[in-house]
């Protein structure tokens, strides 16, 4: 077998952030969104209010409680402990560098910290002054066999560098499957997708 560098998005790959917002917005902004009618990646557009607005919403709910009680994913740690036996694991997020010690300690929570690295590319919660990167920089500085993604911006750039992405079906990525991207129903078929490419 092929000891493979894996990259793993966090939010909703291997943590359940549209849920724990979700539960948030519902109580404070009245709405009744269930997580199966979140139709697009897009937040403003989700949420059907200015870009301004969602940015101080989502502000809010990052310092909220339940954003420090955010849950893994099915499937996920038990996908984590699997892979870590086998391949170099990295977290690769769209969060801001400021998020490291809150991103730190969920993983050591949810996942007894098994990362190699961790490499924020400045898109949520951006930190002023400084720049956003693309989740290629990273993947490529670090190698990456594969990426493992559930935004269809986020796998359709790092796809289009050469690097396999597998995008895990959520309700907000239904709508198209980038080239160079393998839709997988659930971390155990990103498991099994990885050992089959691990061994050739």
């Amino acid at each position: 077998m092929r000891r493979l560098v894996i990259a793993l998005d966090w939010d909703d790959s291997l943590v359940d952030y549209n849920q724990g917002f979700v539960d948030y917005h519902n109580v404070h902004h009245g709405t009744c969104v269930k997580y199966e009618d979140i139709h697009t990646h897009e937040m403003k557009l989700m949420w059907n209010c200015e870009e301004a607005v969602i940015v101080e919403r989502t502000a809010t709910f990052r310092k909220s409680e339940g954003f420090g009680r955010l849950l893994p994913m099915p499937g996920a740690r038990e996908a984590v402990t699997y892979l870590r036996q086998f391949h170099d694991l990295h977290i690769v997020t769209n969060r801001a560098e400021s998020f490291r010690e809150a991103t730190l300690a969920d993983a050591v929570r949810h996942f007894d910290n098994p990362f190699a690295g961790m490499h924020f590319a400045n898109g949520f919660g951006a930190d002023p002054g400084m720049p956003k990167r693309p989740k290629s920089a990273p993947c490529k500085a670090i190698g990456a066999s594969v990426l493992i993604e559930d935004a269809p911006s986020h796998a359709r750039e790092v796809a289009a560098c050469g690097i396999p992405v597998l995008m895990l079906d959520r309700p907000w990525n239904r709508k198209e499957t980038p080239p160079g991207v393998t839709r997988v129903r659930s971390w155990e078929e990103a498991v099994r997708w990885i050992d089959r490419h691990a061994h050739q």
